[in-house]
């Protein structure tokens, strides 16, 4: 087994729209600088890449032109790459929702596609032997269904951690949203 992972920040130059909520001005300073990461796993002569933006959402139409590009610069194969958002509500807004938001921004969404692009590939290119625990933790009180209490939410915790030479390389969790760590008492 091999990994290779690589991470960016993703900040905009100028002042742009937040995607989320209805917010009718740009941003004026960063709290926290969105990323974009990669983590490429390759067994044998499978691979399977994972990317996660911060941002609300990343549409299909997206998806696949980064796929598109990303299978034309390496080896891997379109269907081995996948991309997903970590559902913030707090970053460029790049793609139009069907909600009150505030405009696309369409330069900063095309800039977003090809810096996943080279992120991806960047990790593709930083493959080194390790090898891979796998564990769940289930966990409860931290966020649930906000739109239902009573009904199903995932509640568990998947964490792969990575070692070369006995000594944590890396690691990936999973943690289910839409958190609800604001209710509808207290937004």
């Amino acid at each position: 087994m091999k990994i290779g992972y690589h991470k960016v920040t993703h900040v905009p130059s100028t002042p742009v729209y937040l995607s989320g909520y209805p917010r009718t001005e740009k941003t004026t300073r960063v709290h926290l600088a969105p990323e974009i990461s990669a983590l490429t796993i390759e067994i044998g002569q499978q691979s399977i890449v994972l990317c996660v933006v911060d941002t609300i959402l990343i549409s299909t139409e997206m998806t696949q032109k980064i796929r598109e590009q990303v299978a034309m610069r390496t080896t891997l194969s379109f269907a081995s790459i996948h991309i997903c958002a970590t559902h913030t509500h707090s970053a460029p807004c790049i793609y139009q929702m069907n909600i009150p938001d505030p405009p696309m921004d369409e330069a900063w969404q095309k800039k977003t596609m090809e810096t996943c692009v080279d992120v991806i590939c960047a990790s593709a290119k930083q493959l080194q032997p390790c090898t891979c625990t796998y564990q769940s933790l289930h966990i409860e009180g931290l966020y649930g269904n906000r739109n239902d209490p009573q009904a199903y939410a995932n509640k568990e915790i998947y964490d792969l951690c990575f070692f070369k030479d006995h000594q944590r390389i890396g690691r990936f969790l999973n943690i289910s949203c839409h958190n609800t760590l604001n209710s509808t008492e207290n937004v």
